[in-house]
């Protein structure tokens, strides 16, 4: 804990265990496990990741995962892809938590939404049944987002899939959050990009 990266390539992978941690205008990859790893199971708190980008091709791994027991956690202006089929972003807290972990003006890039269809796997994965965890606004997501039972706080993100958390459903067009959902015709999206 108590650490600042700046401008670094972590090639195996990133595990933050400790609190007061920042991490800015960084690339993680990993062969064999998730680019990053935030939390242990073991409480950690105050970490932020800013300008960066974690990439990896996994089919069941998410490029970023976060453990239970993480408070004060927020992630901006980030590129979270995985090319591989699994997902790009694993939030595990079940919650509810206070303050809530907040993703804002990320690109998200996990399986097309294509591929499955509506069940799919999505780009942004969470317990089935967590209530209030994530704030997630103002993000670019190709694929799907979280899990149908599962209750969110978002708004105002252009989805290239479905928003299945129970405050949007399911549909075309724009739901009444403000989330511009396309309906899942995949468009054509880059990839992250590699240094």
């Amino acid at each position: 804990g108590g650490v600042k990266f700046n401008n670094c390539r972590f090639q195996g992978g990133l595990n933050i265990y400790g609190g007061k941690t920042e991490v800015m205008n960084c690339f993680a990859t990993a062969g064999d496990g998730s680019a990053i790893i935030v939390g242990s199971g073991a409480a950690a708190q105050d970490i932020a990741i800013y300008n960066s980008a974690a990439e990896i091709t996994h089919a069941t791994l998410p490029a970023v995962d976060v453990a239970t027991s993480v408070s004060s956690f927020e992630m901006k202006g980030c590129q979270i892809v995985n090319l591989g089929g699994g997902p790009a972003l694993r939030d595990q807290e079940p919650g509810p938590i206070n303050p809530l972990h907040l993703y804002t003006h990320n690109y998200i890039k996990g399986p097309s939404a294509a591929a499955g269809g509506p069940g799919g796997m999505p780009a942004v994965v969470n317990p089935p049944a967590a209530t209030n965890a994530m704030a997630f606004h103002q993000n670019t997501v190709w694929g799907h987002v979280g899990l149908l039972g599962s209750t969110q706080v978002h708004a105002n993100n252009s989805i290239y899939g479905l928003m299945n958390w129970l405050q949007g459903g399911a549909g075309a067009g724009m739901d009444i959050y403000g989330n511009v959902q396309y309906n899942i015709t995949p468009q054509a999206l880059p990839d992250s990009w590699n240094d």
